[in-house]
């Protein structure tokens, strides 16, 4: 008898004891959080139709949904591969009649397609919020506040959320008017901060001087230093970019006034979920950590592809992450 090798696809894993009454304990932390600042908390299907999940959804996403054939109904099936989308269609659904805003937790599996081509997936464990129906950027500050005590909860003391806000970006890209695939060269420079093809692309492109305050911006990130520089109107001469401008700085002064921006950075090239997020994003780093700990922002698009349009805020912690985090602190 040939006895089968067994073993486990790729990106996932089995999680023994001891490391699951650690996790649990740290997801009751969480939970406790969340319901302390009044987030209700939901529980969503594993499965779900692909044309609903992906509704909305940014383009990477798309590209790494784990998808099969429903036998019964020949429509296509998405394992979960975020919780967003299924707290957008839980309210567009459930509480079109309710009082706004709604404000939303969860914890659970996600998975996805691995971004490398090894053909495997990816199992996440997140926890998370969504705030459903407020368009302030008070809004904003109040879901990065969240972040913050629920990191400070869960014992970490050396971490940075960087903010920034996608039309930032958009406004000097707008500007410079590029063909599609000078932007997406522009937009790849920028995530990995290349200024050398920058400055060749500023050069030679028609248009390309309005490129030129990436130079001086893309390694900038701090605090009120980078909000309030001096030379800002003379390198920043669109309305979308200055708009941007006003609204990440109230949303400092926000989080100032709550006494927490010894938490937060400022970074004005962040271009994660550029094609998804319309307003704030921001991002947890933790020292001696590479990975991002937790990433949010604001998606005021997302619920109008479930026909109820209304604006959105919130973010996800990854939990594994987190718990490396606290294990190298000590």
């Amino acid at each position: 008898m040939v006895q089968t090798e067994i073993t486990l696809p790729k990106g996932v894993r089995d999680v023994l004891p001891e490391r699951t009454a650690k996790r649990n304990a740290l997801i009751r932390n969480i939970v406790s959080v969340f319901e302390g600042c009044d987030y209700r908390e939901v529980t969503t299907p594993f499965l779900e139709y692909l044309d609903v999940i992906t509704q909305g959804a940014g383009k990477d996403l798309k590209k790494r949904v784990v998808k099969f054939t429903d036998r019964a109904t020949g429509r296509s099936l998405s394992l979960r591969p975020d919780f967003t989308p299924q707290i957008a269609r839980i309210v567009a659904t459930h509480y079109r009649e309710k009082k706004k805003p709604v404000r939303l937790s969860y914890h659970g599996s996600v998975i996805r397609l691995a971004e490398d081509a090894s053909g495997g997936q990816k199992e996440l464990y997140q926890a998370g919020v969504e705030l459903i129906g407020a368009p302030s950027p008070d809004a904003d500050a109040e879901v990065i506040s969240l972040a913050i005590e629920l990191l400070k909860a869960s014992g970490l003391n050396d971490f940075k959320i960087a903010i920034g806000q996608v039309d930032f970006v958009r406004g000097i890209l707008d500007e410079a008017d590029l063909s599609q695939s000078d932007r997406a060269k522009v937009l790849d420079a920028i995530s990995k901060r290349d200024s050398t093809l920058l400055n060749e692309m500023s050069t030679t492109l028609t248009h390309g001087d309005l490129l030129i305050p990436f130079q001086t911006l893309l390694y900038l990130f701090g605090g009120e230093d980078v909000l309030y520089r001096r030379d800002e109107k003379k390198l920043i001469t669109n309305q979308r970019s200055r708009d941007a401008l006003d609204n990440i700085r109230t949303v400092y002064e926000s989080l100032k006034h709550k006494n927490l921006s010894n938490y937060v950075s400022v970074d004005l090239c962040e271009i994660r979920g550029f094609d998804y997020h319309t307003g704030i994003i921001f991002e947890g780093f933790v020292n001696g950590v590479g990975s991002a700990i937790c990433g949010g922002g604001r998606y005021d698009n997302l619920l109008a592809s479930f026909g109820y349009p209304s604006p959105a805020t919130g973010f996800a912690i990854d939990l594994d992450i987190l718990m490396l985090a606290i294990e190298r602190q000590g």
